[in-house]
């Protein structure tokens, strides 16, 4: 595949889900990691596209479930970037993209419609 990105949504995921539609639209994979629980009904109801995979997990694991997402496709997939919908992981990712190289953006940020 052309590329892929982990979107990370902690509050309200409409930016982000517009972003995810947008880049299917550029041939890139979209997996959205929500922090917390969702309903399987309301995640049946938006997750609609193949090209775009949501996952929704417990506050307990939101860290190492994301850290693993990283990993995991940075080794075996295209890993374009990491788009944070707000300031509460941006420090955590900014400390581990350090280290393996890791490109972060805000989605307010103008340049993460150039992905």
């Amino acid at each position: 595949r052309p590329g892929m990105v982990i979107l990370v949504v902690e509050r309200g995921w409409q930016q982000s889900r517009e972003l995810s539609l947008e880049l299917m639209r550029k041939s890139i994979s979209v997996d959205i990691l929500i922090k917390g629980l969702v309903e399987k009904p309301v995640l049946a109801m938006i997750t609609k596209y193949p090209a775009i995979e949501i996952n929704a997990v417990s506050r307990f694991w939101f860290k190492p479930v994301l850290f693993f997402m990283v990993i995991k496709n940075i080794f075996f997939g295209n890993l374009k970037a990491v788009v944070i919908e707000g300031k509460r992981i941006e420090k955590w990712l900014y400390l581990i993209s350090g280290f393996i190289g890791l490109k972060v953006i805000l989605v307010s940020d103008e340049n993460c419609h150039n992905i």
